[in-house]
């Protein structure tokens, strides 16, 4: 789905004969000064989606380095970010895959073999742990090995500087109505009649009530990993 096609559902559904600017005697629909503001609701809308479903799986290589225990998921260690200065580059990425700080949580660790590597987990030596939703420590590190992360992605930012009418929201059909309640609670909730603030807790609800729905029916398919892991072309091995 296109951005403009986003706008165009919310001027003819939610925001039908609202004016963004508050103006009673402003035209009514969506202007393009308007853009930027809901641009920036749908971006914090998008992350609530990808945060609360598994919409976007990744993989990103991790080279270890004997010196180096704890390892973090940041774009500052990645091998084609040239404008950092960090001495080591851990994050193996590449110019058509690069990583760009999308991670919003580890979902599975693997090593060279594709064996699922154990996470916080005391008992077993090949374990690794998540110090924070980012920062990955291997207690004994080697520099011939590497560890392949899965995690669960965030949506691309749109930019709400310059607004690209044809720029895709990549989620599934089943979550567009949801994207649309949450964005237009947003734009309610900065009126400040008690009628829109009103407004904007019940489709807040309905954001949250479809977002339980997709969970009960789960038509996302829910497994520990169902990606299939390439071990990013099998550099290492």
């Amino acid at each position: 789905m296109k951005l403009s096609d986003f706008f165009e559902l919310l001027e003819y559904g939610e925001l039908a004969n609202l004016t963004l600017s508050g103006n009673i005697d402003g035209p009514k629909g969506i202007r393009e000064q308007d853009y930027p503001v809901l641009i920036t609701h749908l971006n914090l809308a998008l992350s609530d989606l990808h945060t609360k479903f598994n919409l976007k799986e990744r993989e990103v290589a991790v080279q270890q380095y004997e010196p180096i225990v704890y390892y973090t998921l940041s774009s500052k260690y990645a091998e084609t970010n040239t404008s950092s200065t960090e001495p080591y580059k851990y994050i193996a990425d590449t110019a058509s895959n690069p990583f760009t700080d999308d991670l919003i949580r580890v979902n599975a660790v693997f090593d060279e073999c594709g064996n699922e590597l154990p996470m916080n987990d005391e008992t077993q030596d090949s374990s690794v742990f998540l110090c924070s939703y980012n920062v990955i420590q291997i207690p004994f590190p080697s520099s011939a090995n590497a560890i392949f992360v899965m995690y669960r992605a965030n949506h691309a930012k749109l930019n709400a500087s310059t607004p690209d009418l044809d720029a895709e929201i990549s989620v599934p059909t089943y979550c567009v109505e949801a994207l649309l309640s949450y964005v237009a609670s947003r734009v309610h909730s900065q009126r400040t009649s008690p009628e829109a603030q009103g407004t904007a807790v019940n489709l807040m609800s309905k954001y949250n009530m479809l977002c339980e729905q997709i969970e009960l029916r789960n038509v996302l398919s829910t497994t520990t990993n169902n990606t299939n892991l390439k071990l990013g072309g099998n550099r290492w091995v």
